[in-house]
């Protein structure tokens, strides 16, 4: 196998599938409930989708991609009476085993299809080989998935629920688009390595070509977004539509950014570059939570700012337009003893608006901390006006 091809089986057969299937089942011991079984079923299954995920790879790798097509057809035959059986029992473990058992039979199927035997004695010289490849596509993989994750905890955390609610509804409207990319990467990778092996020259333009025809693509179906009427939009997500529908542009951006690094990966990838590829998700994955967490504490500062100014605005508003709230033009001065008293009683047209609503169980006292922090003089004139009233 040459590295190329290598590269392609490597990326999928990684230790990433072994600490799947133990953080699964170890998960569902400790869950239990209905939760529980699923998670351990998961753990159970793992290998075998695994294994035939593996070879739908390696048969595009090799240039087989008919095979691979068979494969997966051979899986949703077998899919469909396992769906059956998990529906009379009608539980969650059931569906995870009918599901992982399926792509078992498919994982089978492809030893037939590739007339190759596993070789079990050579596993450990065939890790020690790739231990180049492996470790940095698991911590690339586990960085991509780490990312989103971590980017939905912190804006639960910054702005609330609402806001990861209305970026996952964003999200859920590319789904469709995001459905074909995952699809094309599955050819990609092989296909960039085929190019490299006919026509190194030609590698170039191949990632260009791909990553700008997703960036296109994606920025045609975030348009299609733009243009879908509010009664589809609700039908899609509900009451999640209206807050959703003002982060399309912004989704449509980022899957086009991401279009494009999709096409630059699958160079790097074919050409083995693992290091640079390892560093490159890094970055991406650092940007992303980086950019989504510090984009919500900005907005969250905004606006903060801005109701406090708009309630600063709100006072101002209220003092022009009722002069009987200016304490300069009705108060004495209340640093001159001689024309001010603790017993002065004065009518309440005399004191600010806040003087006639006197605190009947502390109803005012938000008024009179305002007052305190806007003007301190009136405020005392205030409390000596209701000391004496209360003489």
């Amino acid at each position: 196998m040459s590295q190329h091809d290598r590269v392609v089986v490597v990326e999928h057969a990684t230790p990433c599938g072994a600490v799947q299937r133990f953080a699964g089942a170890e998960a569902g011991l400790g869950l239990g409930g209905r939760v529980g079984p699923a998670f351990v079923c998961l753990g159970v299954m793992l290998p075998g989708l695994l294994l035939q995920d593996a070879w739908r790879f390696a048969f595009f790798a090799a240039g087989a991609g008919r095979k691979a097509f068979v494969n997966d057809v051979v899986w949703g035959i077998a899919l469909v009476p396992a769906m059956v059986v998990a529906a009379r029992v009608d539980s969650v473990a059931a569906f995870v085993l009918a599901w992982g058992a399926s792509a078992t039979v498919a994982a089978a199927y492809g030893y037939f299809q590739s007339d190759i035997g596993p070789r079990v004695t050579e596993a450990r010289g065939w890790l020690r080989e790739q231990r180049d490849l492996g470790y940095r596509y698991l911590v690339e993989n586990v960085s991509l998935s780490g990312a989103s994750q971590l980017r939905a905890y912190g804006l639960g955390a910054i702005v609330g629920l609402g806001a990861v609610g209305a970026v996952r509804g964003a999200e859920l409207l590319m789904g469709p688009f995001l459905a074909v990319l995952m699809g094309l990467s599955l050819v990609t990778v092989p296909e960039a390595a085929r190019v490299l092996r006919q026509a190194p020259h030609r590698l170039g333009r191949f990632c260009l070509l791909l990553g700008g025809g997703q960036a296109g693509a994606a920025l045609l179906w975030g348009a299609a977004l733009l243009l879908m009427p509010d009664r589809l939009g609700e039908l899609a997500l509900g009451d999640v539509w209206h807050s959703s529908a003002q982060l399309i542009v912004p989704i449509t951006l980022g899957v086009a950014g991401a279009g494009l690094g999709t096409g630059a990966a699958a160079g790097l990838r074919a050409l083995g570059a693992a290091r640079r590829s390892l560093r490159c998700q890094l970055f991406a994955s650092a940007c992303y939570v980086g950019g989504g967490l510090g984009g919500a504490a900005v907005a969250g500062i905004l606006v903060v700012r801005s109701m406090s100014r708009s309630r600063a605005a709100r006072f101002q508003l209220a003092d022009e337009d009722d002069p009987s709230t200016d304490a300069t033009a009705d108060f004495h001065d209340a640093n001159d003893p001689s024309q001010t008293s603790i017993g002065d009683t004065s009518s309440d047209d005399e004191v600010p608006d806040v003087i006639a609503r006197r605190p009947r169980n502390g109803s005012s006292r938000g008024d009179l901390a305002d007052m305190v922090r806007d003007d301190p003089r009136a405020a005392v004139n205030v409390l000596r006006n209701w000391i004496g009233s209360a003489n």
